[in-house]
């Protein structure tokens, strides 16, 4: 379910036309955790700005925002408009500040065939479909700034520039997923859930998951549970203990996770469905 915040910027960004679609653009980059804001040029036009202060190399994105019928389709004119714009944004402070910027058109409710193959070879896509879409799932999965980089940068043969939801699933979606069933096949070997959380060598919980991801069709490699297990007891989680080369899960009921960080409810689901289905395969 979504949050009351958040279903408004969908909503916004599925009905607003003019320059009330570029104001719920930037609030959606907001939900993001960028910096956004709407710079008006003229009175029938406007860019937005967001900004990734936070990103191991810190970018900023410029966008064009085009809201037409439902039987027309976004054109290829916004192209140029953003790139003759493009060059006015790099100013004293962002040639300091920033190591990328990228040019981006958000359409609604889908592009023509000339925006697609125009668009190449530096501006990018996304229908307002597919941004609500990318919304939704970074509200479950939290994705970095670094993360979604990936979505901006030329690198992966998008089709004529467009942002897909295969796009997204393919850089964002599916590399945190296997985070999360790492983790929680972790998690699982070391009893958490249960009455039976002992102190366990870190190399026996590593050839553990490794074996219980067999079974469930995960390859897993040594360094990824290894990360994993750091990750667990970082400072900032401390959801591990360790004593010398021995790990246990801490003393606090599991669903507790939930709260302490944003994927916590993914990984206790995953740690529930492994749970089911690895004593199924005991019982067998």
């Amino acid at each position: 379910m979504l949050s009351s915040s958040l279903a408004k910027i969908v909503n916004g960004l599925r009905t607003a036309q003019g320059l009330d679609f570029n104001v719920w653009i930037a609030e959606a980059f907001k939900s993001l955790h960028l910096n956004a804001e709407v710079i008006q040029e003229t009175q029938a036009e406007s860019d937005v700005i967001a900004e990734a202060l936070f990103a191991e190399e810190p970018y900023y994105v410029v966008i064009e925002g085009q809201a037409v019928r439902n039987h027309n389709e976004v054109g290829y004119d916004k192209l140029g408009q953003l790139r003759g714009n493009f060059p006015s944004y790099m100013d004293e402070r962002r040639q300091k500040l920033f190591k990328n910027a990228y040019k981006l058109v958000v359409g609604r409710p889908r592009f023509s065939s000339d925006a697609r193959r125009r668009a190449e070879p530096d501006v990018v896509l996304i229908t307002d479909q597919t941004f609500t879409q990318l919304l939704e799932i970074h509200s479950r999965f939290r994705f970095s700034q670094d993360e979604l980089e990936l979505l901006f940068k030329r690198e992966d043969n998008l089709t004529y520039g467009e942002i897909e939801l295969p796009i997204i699933s393919r850089h964002l979606l599916t590399p945190k997923v296997r985070r999360i069933n790492v983790i929680a096949l972790v998690l699982y070997c070391l009893g958490a859930g249960t009455e039976r959380r002992k102190w366990l060598p870190v190399q026996q919980v590593i050839g553990m998951a490794k074996v219980y991801g067999r079974f469930l069709k995960i390859d897993l490699g040594d360094e990824e549970i290894m990360n994993a297990i750091l990750d667990l007891q970082s400072s900032l989680l401390r959801l591990i203990l360790r004593r010398d080369d021995r790990i246990r899960f801490i003393s606090i009921p599991v669903e507790t996770i939930k709260s302490l960080i944003p994927i916590g409810g993914e990984i206790l689901s995953n740690l529930s469905e492994f749970s089911e289905r690895l004593s199924s395969l005991e019982k067998t």
